[in-house]
């Protein structure tokens, strides 16, 4: 979701709280101003700080 020029996100509506991502922890909050440049050294970054949002909730993995 986009929350530039104006946007809101109402986190108490019951439509948000009866998404299975909100219920299951699987939403995450980007900050615009580091997520909204797409050259590729910002996308490798985006990615990398993707990556950590998800071990950090979720634990290492096993490949």
């Amino acid at each position: 979701m986009d929350l530039s020029n104006g946007g809101s996100l109402d986190e108490t509506s019951p439509v948000w709280s009866s998404l299975d991502a909100v219920k299951n922890n699987r939403v995450f909050k980007l900050d615009g101003e580091r997520f909204w440049p797409y050259d590729p050294l910002a996308v490798e970054a985006q990615v990398q700080g993707i990556a950590n949002m998800i071990q950090e909730r979720f634990g290492q993995t096993e490949h």
